[in-house]
């Protein structure tokens, strides 16, 4: 049967008649209850009974959504594992992060010590925290150099959880063992573990040299190491009696998960449990082998369905089903071929795992399929009343409805992506956000019944997956409410929704972090200020602009050098139209030209109403040659007199070129780097402005501190493009931005 989005009473479920809640259901004041987090993977919108899947049947979970809310407008953030995870865990859009993607199996911890967690939020809240199942977040220090076969660290426990039994990454990414406080489980001694995702492991059989050894055949990828007859992503090396039997996965899960209830049961605890399944290798139990008529796939649902039922049996039995709010969705969206020969295409049938969506869907898309899942939320105790609920839910505000359901603060350093929706996740409030975010290769905003799609270059189809990526060099909009498949781009036909949208995506980029116009807004608005370095009769006459105060023309497209355009135009306002006689071009970051003898120069040009632009004079730069670095650069600042004194000035223009285009590959640091002063006064006993060293940046942990603040502050090139302090580019200036304000600071 199809269904509408935002119809949801078409979706068959028992005992549910109509779409409300019962208006005095809810406590005045709710018990701290415990909390129990499950994390399908790669389950679709449509792969449980629950939201009409007719082909499989998953009682367990319906018992949940019969006796809870089950959400028709809920999403991930992002449509593949580890930056949903990343979202869901600190309250943090993955998009702001540069590495935050998939992550390989020997990826350092991609969360850091320092960051807020929900994990913490339970800690300062009294809990008792564990994690149990899939983490895919990384491991270790650095990237490639764990040990192991010692304790990894930073891990779970560094972030907030008492107790962790994990796989580092998934199933078919290497090291194949489980980490149990972060320690491998049932460590074989005379087999130690080694990880590589570089370098096969000399006679190591692969699954591309010995296909014969495989019980299970690739598809595309995974033909790297071979563990339990399965080939792997990555190299190993060793593990023994550690490795994991992948038809025993959801056992050991299972058993660690109720294990972990039964100690914890006296206090209250939050336990984060991320099942393998549906991840691929599917490779389930015997007792669900061919259950489920569709292979596999369909048996790894039966499987994930009893993990569900395993777990409310161990609460009902230790008398904690009442108090205890389980949260149930998926980390994305479907996949049916994502690298095995299992038989999923074939004895798929007319099975929908998509659901209502777009049938080329699913995970790793832009569309609907990849990031609208299952949400269900359980709490007998405080929940009287099921109901279906069309509210707008994101994982991302895990972490501040926790908060507020704990009366736990949430630090102003702490992520501001996070809503507290307690309301709407308890059925009291159904409408939710404003607006949802997604991510894949590019993002999306949801708003009432509106999906935009940012632009993106990618390949619009994934041949391997069989999946379309909803990938579109120009914008996209679709009206979910009339074509919840998403087959009819009605951007042209409503431009006005698309710049509204357009401009909701850019305010929350803006908001958390810092962009272009944020930089200058924040922190070079040209204005008059006087200058402890000039004679006090000249403070007034001293006015300061920056080059990202400027407005970069159409064709700039640098960042940090590669494919400069020239020229690059900057504009200067003054805050009163005054007299303009000299100016002082400041170079924050050195022009370099590897050829000798090519120049550089710029042309000064002033405006009286901002609109037409007198050109005044061409300057050249003066070049010092950097023994050290063989290269020539600018070093002092230019001071250039203007012929003839420019009257009534409100702007001043800055045109930037250079002779050897291919050559000035640091021009656009030059540019974002200078500063440029305005005098009506020869600026006689000017001294530069001086650094402020009660202002002191430092590297810790891959994060970047300021003075006093025991929060990450966040890291961005003059251009305002967000990156990881691993990432730079020395030497150079950079935007950091902590407790609300900004600053440029110079890394040598």
């Amino acid at each position: 049967m199809r269904k509408t989005l935002f119809n949801a009473l078409q979706v068959p479920f028992c005992g549910i008649a109509a779409l409300t809640v019962a208006g005095n259901c809810y406590a005045s004041e709710p018990l701290r209850p415990n909390v129990v987090f499950i994390l399908a993977d790669d389950v679709g919108y449509g792969d449980f009974s629950a939201y009409g899947a007719h082909r499989v049947s998953t009682p367990n979970v319906d018992q949940l959504a019969d006796n809870g809310i089950t959400f028709m407008n809920a999403h991930a953030v992002a449509a593949t594992s580890t930056p949903s995870r990343y979202s869901l865990l600190t309250g943090q859009y993955a998009f702001r992060r540069t590495d935050t993607g998939v992550a390989a199996g020997n990826a350092a911890s991609i969360i850091k010590p320092d960051q807020p967690t929900v994990a913490k939020v339970f800690k300062e809240a009294g809990y008792t925290t564990g994690v149990v199942g899939k983490w895919h977040l990384g491991l270790g220090e650095t990237t490639g150099e764990q040990d192991w076969n010692s304790v990894v660290s930073p891990g779970p426990f560094e972030l907030g959880f008492d107790y962790s039994y994990i796989m580092a990454a998934t199933a078919d990414r290497v090291p194949c063992v489980f980490m149990e406080d972060q320690r491998i489980a049932n460590p074989d001694a005379t087999s130690p573990v080694f990880v590589s995702y570089s370098t096969a492991f000399e006679g190591e059989p692969l699954g591309s040299t010995h296909p014969e050894l495989l019980k299970m055949e690739s598809s595309h990828g995974h033909n790297q190491a071979i563990v339990n007859g399965i080939g792997r992503i990555g190299y190993m090396k060793g593990g023994g009696t550690a490795l994991w039997k992948d038809e025993n996965i959801a056992d050991s899960i299972v058993a660690k998960a109720i294990n972990f209830i039964e100690k914890s049961k006296d206090n209250p605890f939050f336990l984060y449990l991320g099942t393998n399944d549906i991840h691929v290798p599917r490779a389930p139990h015997q007792r669900f082998v061919g259950k489920s008529g569709m292979g596999p796939r369909g048996d790894a649902i039966l499987s994930f369905d009893w993990t569900v039922g395993e777990i409310m049996k161990a609460l009902e039995e230790n008398g904690l089903l009442e108090n205890t709010l389980i949260i149930l969705t998926s980390d994305n969206g479907p996949v049916v071929d994502d690298g095995y020969k299992d038989q999923a295409v074939e004895l798929l049938g007319d099975h929908e795992p998509w659901g209502i969506f777009h049938e080329k869907g699913g995970k790793y898309s832009a569309y609907e399929a990849g990031t609208c899942i299952p949400f269900i939320v359980h709490w007998p105790d405080q929940i009287k009343e099921p109901a279906i609920s069309p509210a707008l839910i994101s994982q991302v505000d895990f972490y501040a409805t926790m908060a507020h359901l704990l009366d736990v603060p949430v630090s102003s350093a702490g992520p501001s992506d996070s809503q507290e929706q307690l309301d709407a996740w308890l059925g009291k409030d159904f409408t939710g956000r404003d607006f949802a975010v997604t991510q894949s290769g590019t993002l999306g905003i949801i708003k009432g019944i509106w999906k935009y799609i940012a632009p993106h270059s990618g390949a619009p189809y994934q041949a391997h997956t069989d999946i379309y990526t909803g990938y579109n060099a120009e914008d996209q909009l679709f009206n979910l409410q009339t074509d919840v498949s998403e087959l009819n781009n009605v951007a042209a036909d409503n431009p006005d929704i698309v710049e509204d949208l357009k401009a909701s995506l850019e305010k929350v980029k803006r908001d958390f972090g810092v962009t272009f116009d944020d930089i200058k807004l924040e922190i070079a608005g040209a204005e008059t200020k006087g200058n402890d370095g000039l004679p006090a009769e000249q403070n007034a006459d001293y006015a300061i602009g920056k080059a990202f105060d400027g407005n970069l023309d159409n064709e700039y497209s640098s960042q940090w050098g590669g494919n400069t355009k020239m020229p690059v135009t900057l504009d200067f306002t003054l805050k009163e139209p005054d007299q303009v006689d000299y100016i002082v071009f400041y170079p924050k970051g050195p022009l370099t030209s590897n050829v000798n003898g090519y120049w550089n120069e710029f042309e000064v040009h002033t405006s009286t109403d901002g609109t037409t632009f007198t050109k005044a004079n061409d300057y050249q730069f003066t070049l010092t040659q950097d023994d050290k670095a063989q290269t020539y650069i600018i070093k002092a600042p230019q001071k250039i007199e203007l012929p003839e004194p420019a009257e009534n000035v409100k702007t001043v223009r800055v045109v930037v070129k250079s002779s050897y285009h291919s050559n000035a590959t640091n021009l656009p640091q030059l540019v974002s780097c200078a500063e440029v002063e305005i005098y009506k006064k020869d600026p006689v006993g000017f001294n530069p402005p001086q650094i402020d060293n009660s202002f002191q940046v430092v590297s810790r942990n891959g994060y970047v501190y300021v003075t006093g603040n025991n929060f990450p502050a966040q890291l961005f090139t003059m251009d305002g493009r967000s990156i990881h302090i691993k990432d730079r580019q020395s030497p150079g200036i950079y935007i950091v931005k902590a407790d609300g304000y900004a600053k440029k600071i110079r890394v040598e």
